[in-house]
């Protein structure tokens, strides 16, 4: 826990706030949601400690706004399971207008060029929580197809893209 300007900040479990109901005012969640396996129960939490007019802020990649994604070329389980730990915009929408807030949902659309050299190192280092969703064996041939197809000439480029998910919901 750490003290800033009198106000507290605290980091804990989503899904057992010691947060009084109604007193939190503003919510800074980036990135966690898709490891919480009981995402409605966490999102109730958020309604009960949420303040009248406090806001809860979500950012995040949104696998469904992606399916081209580098990753999900050479492990493509990754996808699947993106697909189910990761609710797309319309989900979140829903769920947190049903706890009584509003909601607005902006998706950014990025495409970059990114060198081969550079992704193979990342799948190496299993750098994306996507690699630790896959099996093993799943792991070990999406590496080496990605060896076989990208390790051919390192320098060259790779058209990839991400889709990025903000969204603001206000309590009423």
């Amino acid at each position: 826990m750490r003290y800033q300007r009198s106000r507290r900040l605290t980091s804990e479990e989503a899904r057992r706030s010691v947060c009084r109901s109604g007193r939190m005012f503003s919510t800074l969640f980036t990135r966690p949601l898709h490891s919480i396996t009981d995402k409605p129960m966490a999102l109730d939490e958020f309604a009960r400690t949420m303040k009248r007019g406090g806001y809860l802020t979500y950012t995040n990649v949104t696998p469904a706004g992606m399916p081209h994604w580098v990753y999900y070329r050479f492990f493509p389980t990754a996808r699947s399971n993106d697909l189910d730990r990761f609710w797309p915009g319309d989900r979140m929408e829903s769920e947190l207008s049903s706890r009584g807030f509003e909601v607005t949902v902006e998706i950014e659309y990025h495409r970059k060029a990114r060198r081969h050299s550079d992704l193979l190192d990342e799948f190496r280092n299993r750098d994306a929580s996507q690699l630790w969703t896959i099996s093993e064996e799943e792991y070990q041939a999406g590496l080496a197809d990605a060896v076989n197809v990208l390790g051919r000439n390192l320098e060259d480029t790779f058209d990839d893209e991400m889709a990025l998910i903000t969204l603001i919901a206000r309590k009423r």
